[in-house]
């Protein structure tokens, strides 16, 4: 995981504000997780072995979390297209030769 971490912050040149409070609810989540839910089910004689693989997993997650929330956070961009590049996406993967708002469906009569 600390592998798979460090090259996530590589890739990672921004994000929504709100994915990004999302992915740091989602790692506190998955601590929780890998430091009680399966720790508890690990079987005695792989305890040794679960503990020093979750410390460094754990380790990761709580750095990755603070990589979100102190460098991240601070380059935050708007997923959002907009309307123009929207009307040029819906041509594209649609492929049927409308609009999007040409395209919106009938309202049904009673």
């Amino acid at each position: 995981m600390p592998a798979l971490f460090e090259q996530a912050k590589v890739n990672l040149s921004d994000a929504p504000d709100v994915w990004n409070r999302v992915a740091q609810e989602e790692n506190l989540g998955n601590v929780e997780l890998i430091d009680k839910t399966l720790r508890a089910a690990v079987p005695e004689a792989q305890k040794s072995d679960y503990d020093k693989a979750a410390q460094k997993a754990i380790a990761a997650l709580h750095d990755f979390n603070a990589f979100l929330k102190d460098t991240l956070s601070k380059k935050t961009s708007d997923w959002r297209l907009g309307k123009e590049k929207y009307a040029r996406k819906f041509e594209y993967v649609l492929a049927i030769g409308k609009t999007p708002s040409n395209c919106s469906p009938k309202p049904k009569r009673s």
